[in-house]
């Protein structure tokens, strides 16, 4: 079953980049504390060295962008200090600026995909994708994705619920460890569809 038309993609390339972020809200414009991201190819192959993660200086998004007090709440109870580090409580010097940050995101795109065909995976319809979009947007900067290619990993673990149960490596609610998570997931689904002969006849 061909899930897309990626016949002149190289193998080397993205087709799909799965996106997580960390945040401080689950509003469409929460302030972002980090992005990740992994690309994988039209076969489903995790791609080396496709994989993208940086903290953002949450300083000047404090007046533009939405805090709400239960996010700031599951966050004391996050324990794992690999996973503060990589976000909430990442030190000033590996945080970059907000421009910088979504520059930096565009160019690993522009590096790896082509934003005219990459689907941009986000884990839920309303979260990932629509937050990043809306950080673009505040930031009056060109999103490096096309909306009619925004797709869903929920929609993927409902399909298959037995993805939910492969093992995590890393440490979750890092937005690089989350993504390669849900990369392997999507990785397995893609697959497996591949394998399925196709219902549509010519």
């Amino acid at each position: 079953m061909q899930l897309h038309t990626f016949s002149n993609l190289p193998d080397h390339k993205a087709a799909h980049i799965v996106i997580d972020l960390e945040t401080l809200s689950t509003q469409p414009n929460a302030l972002v504390l980090s992005i990740g991201a992994v690309g994988l190819n039209k076969y489903g192959d995790i791609l080396p060295g496709a994989g993208f993660h940086l903290p953002i200086d949450p300083a000047a998004q404090q007046k533009r962008r939405h805090v709400d007090i239960g996010t700031q709440q599951w966050w004391a109870g996050i324990k794992c200090p690999i996973a503060r580090c990589a976000s909430i409580d990442a030190p000033a010097t590996t945080q970059a600026l907000v421009e910088n940050a979504l520059t930096a995101f565009s160019d690993f795109v522009n590096e790896w995909s082509d934003q005219d065909t990459v689907c941009i995976w986000g884990n839920g319809c309303s979260f990932d994708n629509v937050i990043l979009a809306t950080l673009y947007q505040d930031w009056n900067k060109p999103l490096p994705w096309r909306f009619w290619n925004d797709r869903d990993m929920r929609t993927i673990t409902a399909i298959f619920p037995h993805l939910k149960l492969l093992p995590f490596d890393g440490f979750k609610h890092h937005a690089l460890d989350d993504a390669m998570h849900e990369a392997q997931q999507l990785s397995a689904a893609i697959k497996h569809l591949q394998q399925q002969p196709s219902a549509v006849t010519a």
